[in-house]
């Protein structure tokens, strides 16, 4: 058993690594993402700016440590050993449209370049769900809008307790348990004290939530139970006369927050929206011109 969880997670960690995150973010995406290094994106408590997913794509050499993995995996070449052919997955999506296909083709390509033969399971979306929903598939690709702004909500989706749902992999790790449990209701400013491993034996540790949160993003690597893709990155313009304007990806409808300053406006709309008479002289002339040949035509027959 401990020889098959060990050669799953090869393959799950050689599958992230063949994916090329900024490629697709340009491609795609037309650059409005940030290509993401763990569960947790930026502007919540535990993210860090130069924390590095050791099985994210970072150039060719991830495409040969991707190989490397597959072959310790079993899988040399991305050949079954049990059929002599070729590893065969199944990666199930939500197709809404033909530009929906040619994103997911994106994944399947990269997955081609280790030697892995991958198959589109493309379904309508309700299809999809009760696929994702009845544990039937292999490979599938859901995103994730979090309640509020905390870690907590987005490690507790691979907590083993929450499976099967919203912990849809069955992310099952003890390690990766203890310290999210440990982490759920601590503030972040406060500390824990945990029995845990140390050359052998077993020992009390203080740890911070920070430390918590790192330790779980570690097991998660580790683990690869997710290939991790990205962060959206949205644009907001507005003008300097609204107020209390901050956008947030979890705050969608704030709007009852903001305030208007009319008098810069009023000012602003004076100055962009000044009356402009030429046009009406210029219709004036040119219909002028248009109708006096007529108009002294008519006169001259009627002397």
């Amino acid at each position: 058993r401990k020889k098959i969880i060990d050669r799953n997670r090869k393959l799950r960690q050689s599958l992230s690594l063949a994916i090329d995150m900024d490629e697709y973010i340009r491609v795609h995406l037309k650059g409005l993402a940030m290509n993401a290094q763990s569960p947790l994106p930026p502007g919540v408590f535990g993210y860090t700016e130069d924390y590095q997913h050791p099985y994210k794509y970072q150039n060719e050499e991830s495409l040969s440590k991707a190989r490397k993995l597959l072959e310790e995996a079993g899988y040399k070449n991305g050949i079954d050993p049990k059929t002599g052919e070729a590893l065969k997955l199944e990666f199930t999506v939500a197709i809404r449209g033909p530009e929906d296909t040619v994103r997911y083709n994106f994944f399947i390509d990269c997955w081609k370049k280790i030697g892995l033969n991958v198959k589109l399971d493309g379904l309508e979306y309700n299809q999809f769900q009760n696929k994702v929903y009845g544990e039937n598939f292999q490979i599938f690709m859901w995103g994730w809008h979090a309640d509020y702004p905390d870690p907590e909500n987005f490690l507790f989706l691979l907590a083993s307790e929450n499976a099967p749902s919203p912990n849809k992999t069955h992310f099952n790790s003890a390690d990766y348990d203890k310290y999210f449990k440990a982490l759920e209701t601590l503030e972040n400013s406060e500390s824990i004290e945990l029995q845990v491993e140390e050359n052998g034996s077993l020992v009390k540790k203080k740890f911070t939530r920070m430390e918590l949160i790192t330790n779980c993003k570690e097991v998660f690597a580790k683990e690869s139970p997710w290939i991790i893709l990205y962060h959206d990155i949205q644009f907001m313009l507005y003008h300097s006369w609204m107020e209390n304007v901050k956008s947030h990806p979890l705050f969608t409808y704030p709007f009852h927050f903001y305030r208007l300053d009319s008098k810069p406006r009023t000012i602003a709309r004076a100055e962009w929206n000044k009356p402009l008479y030429w046009p009406a002289a210029l219709l004036f002339i040119l219909g002028f011109a248009f109708i006096y040949p007529a108009f002294r035509t008519y006169i001259k027959e009627r002397n």
